[in-house]
């Protein structure tokens, strides 16, 4: 990374992009339609394997982590089916953190969240028995940094 310039307009972009989408595709009358007809067709798009497999193997977690969080659809997901006893949502897009804080807000569930960049992420010792990034690894330039943090 040489010119440190370059990188935070990358970085400045993939928020305006992630800002948009997923605060967007969230509350869509599309997604809504999407979820339904999964579930009446019995398809599990919108269900993790983690989740399915926690379930299987009743496995229990107190606190969560999750990497490029989005709008918090996954931890809301884990939580609300009793996999992790609380959450907290890494994103680097702002307006994609705002939509997860409001829901979770609406739902009352035990989710913190933070915007933060994954490639200079600073993660507390020892602080979550479970991380999960979910299609959110592949922008991330320092990965083997993220890995040794986690």
């Amino acid at each position: 990374m040489a010119d440190r310039g370059v990188y935070e307009a990358m970085a400045k972009r993939e928020n305006e992009v992630w800002g948009k989408i997923l605060p967007d595709l969230e509350r869509s009358e599309a997604r809504i339609e999407d979820v339904e007809a999964s579930a009446k067709l019995r398809v599990a798009r919108h269900t993790s394997s983690l989740l399915r497999v926690a379930q299987e193997r009743k496995l229990k977690f107190e606190n969560g982590l999750t990497l490029g969080c989005g709008t918090g659809r996954c931890e809301r997901e884990l939580i609300s089916r009793g996999v992790c006893r609380s959450f907290h949502g890494i994103d680097i897009s702002e307006k994609a953190i705002a939509a997860a804080r409001e829901i979770a807000k609406e739902q009352d569930l035990p989710l913190t969240y933070e915007v933060a960049d994954l490639n200079f992420l600073k993660l507390p010792v020892r602080a979550f028995d479970l991380v999960v990034a979910q299609t959110a690894l592949h922008p991330v330039l320092f990965l083997v940094r993220v890995v040794e943090q986690v």
